[in-house]
């Protein structure tokens, strides 16, 4: 079987990745970690990067530096425990596969290649390869614009073209700040009112004493009981007989029944605790209030914050019409 010159240039190509991969698999077994792969904790994280061979680049202005010529990609890996292969997300050294690929392009086209084509030199692609490389942003703030950032508005429809201010007054920051002291106001407000209860207790104003429960009456037939009502009309002329008796039930006095020692605890005890649960229910109340004024900050910013948008794109759009008119009269 003949091969064509085709299928003789990519079997070279096939062998020596074949090589290379064992080279690298060589390597892994020595030293113990390959460079041209990272295993990935979370690809968001600096978690690692003290690991890494370029982990004297890493501060607080490059964070993850070592990242950069990295790129995920998903690899099987033989799980010798479980007996198969797992499929794991990595980071892969895009230089070194950059540099294998170039490495094989030269040894076969070295080979196989005519004498009219031109293949580099080896020293022009590291020159270009380094010249890539000291030209990528690796500091993260080469990329912040701190002209356009800290622009002054220096008339209305600043707030309408440029970037940065436009995005202030278009997102709804405010309103959704005021929702949510909603709902602090309302989580506090639930505690305001369990102190409240707690206090009423300490002054001996519980609610459940003057319960109709509790408050000890006499039984007394007040007419709700229709079916009641009936079975007791035999006995209504008999009752009518009677005289009605000199304390009627209905006028009898509640029996209230209040323990201002709280079962024998000591008086000390029961005012430091009174006046730790007044304090705190003043502080809750006056949080309370505080938040109230704050989210009717955030309801009258907002407002502004609307109105001055709508004024500000209202003459933008007047001198671009001013501005497109003025031209139109010019080219006439």
């Amino acid at each position: 079987m003949v091969l064509t010159e085709t299928e003789m240039s990519s079997l070279k190509e096939d062998i020596l990745r074949f090589k290379e991969r064992l080279e690298m698999e060589k390597n892994h077994q020595q030293y113990g970690a390959s460079l041209s792969v990272a295993p990935v904790a979370n690809p968001r994280s600096n978690r690692g990067s003290k690991m890494d061979p370029t982990s004297d680049t890493v501060n607080r202005n490059m964070i993850s530096s070592c990242r950069y010529n990295y790129k995920l990609s998903s690899v099987d890996v033989y799980n010798n425990e479980e007996k198969r292969y797992e499929s794991r997300l990595v980071y892969v050294n895009k230089e070194v596969d950059a540099d294998l690929e170039e490495k094989i392009r030269q040894q076969v086209e070295e080979e196989f290649a005519s004498d009219d084509e031109c293949v580099p030199e080896r020293d022009t692609l590291v020159d270009e390869c380094e010249d890539s490389y000291v030209t990528r942003p690796n500091d993260i703030f080469s990329t912040i614009r701190l002209d356009q950032l800290l622009r002054p508005i220096t008339k209305p429809s600043d707030v309408v073209t440029i970037k940065s201010i436009k995005s202030i007054y278009k997102e709804r920051y405010l309103d959704k700040l005021s929702n949510e002291t909603i709902s602090i106001i309302e989580k506090e407000q639930e505690n305001v009112n369990l102190l409240n209860q707690i206090m009423n207790i300490f002054l001996l104003d519980d609610p459940e004493h003057i319960q109709a429960d509790n408050l000890g009456l006499a039984e007394y037939n007040h007419h709700l009981d229709l079916d009641k009502e009936e079975e007791d009309e035999a006995s209504m002329s008999h009752d009518l007989q009677e005289l009605h008796p000199e304390n009627d039930p209905f006028f009898m006095p509640p029996v209230y029944e209040s323990d201002s020692q709280f079962n024998g605890i000591d008086q000390e005890e029961i005012d430091e605790t009174r006046q730790l649960i007044q304090i705190a229910l003043q502080r809750n109340e006056e949080f309370v209030r505080s938040l109230l004024q704050i989210r009717l900050g955030f309801l009258h910013a907002d407002n502004y914050r609307e109105q001055v948008h709508s004024w500000c794109k209202e003459m933008h759009e007047n001198e671009v019409a001013e501005s497109q008119k003025s031209t139109n009269n010019n080219n006439d």
